[in-house]
C-alpha cells in the first residue's frame, strides 16, 4: 500500500510540473450540476432570445496562496437552450456545422425533430465551446489574498482565449480594454466553496459563425444579432 501511495504520488508531481502547476496546488470544479451558472442573450428584430447552459466542465486552479495559476472552461453546445426546440436546432447548425461542403447556411438542415445529422457534411463538426484563461492581471487592486475573507467580492481582471466553431482568439472585454473583469468572492469558509461573476459579449462573426434569418410568416424576415451577451454566475468547490 505504501509503494502505491508513493507511485501515485510521484504521478501527481510529475502531472503538474509538467504543466507547471505546484503540487501542493487548488483545482475547484462545478459545485452545483443541476445549475450551471451560464446565461447569454441574443438579440433579434422582434426583441431578445435568452438562453441558459445546462452543463459546463470547468477547471479553475489557484496556488497555496490563492492565485489563479489556470482555468478552462469547456461547454458542449448540446447542453445550451432557449427554451425552443427549432431555435435551437438552427443555434446548433450556426455553432457546430462547418460550412465547407454543407448545405447551411444556405438552408436549414434541421430535421422535423428539430435535430441535425448524425452524419455527414451536414453534421456537427464543432461540438464544443471553449474559453481557457491565459493570464490574470496581478496589481494591488486585481490579486487574491492568501486568506480570503467570506462574502467579500474581489476584483479580478483575466485574459483568455476562446473557442468557437473551431476557431480560437485571444479574447478581452467588448470595449476593446485588454482585460475582461472577473469578481470572485468566498460563499463557505468550511468547503472552500467559492463564486465567479463576469459579463461579456461574444461577436459571432469573429469566429466565422454565420447567423441566418428566419421568415415569420410569409413576408417578414426576422433578422438575429451577431452579438451574444454572455453572463456568469458560477459556484465552484474544491475537488478532494
Amino acid at each position: 500500500m505504501k509503494i502505491l501511495n508513493l507511485i501515485v504520488m510521484t504521478l501527481f508531481v510529475v502531472a503538474a510540473n509538467a504543466q507547471n502547476i505546484p503540487s501542493d496546488s487548488k483545482a475547484y470544479t462545478n459545485a452545483n450540476t443541476k445549475n450551471a451558472g451560464v446565461t447569454f442573450q441574443i438579440g433579434y428584430t422582434a426583441g431578445v432570445h435568452d438562453g441558459a447552459v445546462s452543463a459546463v466542465d470547468s477547471r479553475v486552479v489557484l496556488d497555496s496562496k490563492n492565485q489563479i495559476l489556470s482555468g478552462d472552461f469547456t461547454i458542449n453546445i448540446n447542453d445550451m437552450s432557449t427554451g425552443n426546440k427549432n431555435r435551437d436546432c438552427h443555434m446548433r447548425e450556426a455553432l457546430g456545422i462547418d460550412y465547407t461542403n454543407s448545405k447551411f447556411p444556405n438552408e436549414h438542415v434541421c430535421d422535423s425533430n428539430d435535430q441535425t445529422p448524425a452524419t455527414g457534411p451536414d453534421s456537427i463538426a464543432f461540438p464544443e465551446i471553449r474559453f481557457q484563461f491565459s493570464s490574470v492581471k496581478m496589481n494591488s487592486k486585481s490579486i487574491l489574498p492568501e486568506v480570503m475573507e467570506a462574502g467579500k467580492v474581489y476584483n479580478l481582471a483575466i485574459q483568455g482565449k476562446l473557442t468557437v466553431h473551431g476557431k480560437t482568439k485571444d479574447f478581452t472585454a467588448a470595449d476593446s480594454t485588454e482585460f475582461i473583469p472577473v469578481q470572485v468572492k468566498l460563499l463557505d469558509v468550511n468547503t472552500g466553496e467559492i463564486q465567479l461573476v463576469s459579463k461579456f459579449d461574444v461577436v459571432l462573426k469573429d469566429f466565422g459563425v454565420t447567423v441566418k434569418p428566419f421568415k415569420l410568416g410569409p413576408i417578414a424576415l426576422i433578422n438575429v444579432a451577431d452579438k451574444a451577451k454572455v453572463s456568469l454566475n458560477m459556484k465552484l468547490v474544491q475537488k478532494k
